[in-house]
C-alpha cells in the first residue's frame, strides 16, 4: 500500500492510499517515522483481522 500525503491539520498528518477501502489514514504527529509505521501496520492488522482476512 502507498501512502501520498494529502494535508497537515494541526498537530495531524492525513494521507491518502492506493488501498480499495482504505482511502485516508491520519496521523497525529508526535512521534518519529518508526512509530508511525508501527501505528499503520496495526491498524491494517486490524482491519485484516476484523474483516477475516486473516487469522
Amino acid at each position: 500500500m502507498e501512502l501520498k500525503f494529502l494535508r497537515r491539520e494541526g498537530d495531524k498528518l492525513i494521507f491518502t492510499t492506493d488501498h480499495e477501502r482504505i482511502r485516508t489514514v491520519t496521523y497525529e504527529a508526535v512521534g518519529t517515522e518508526e512509530q508511525f509505521e508501527n501505528f499503520l501496520k496495526a491498524v491494517l492488522l486490524n482491519y485484516y483481522k476484523r474483516n477475516g482476512l486473516i487469522d
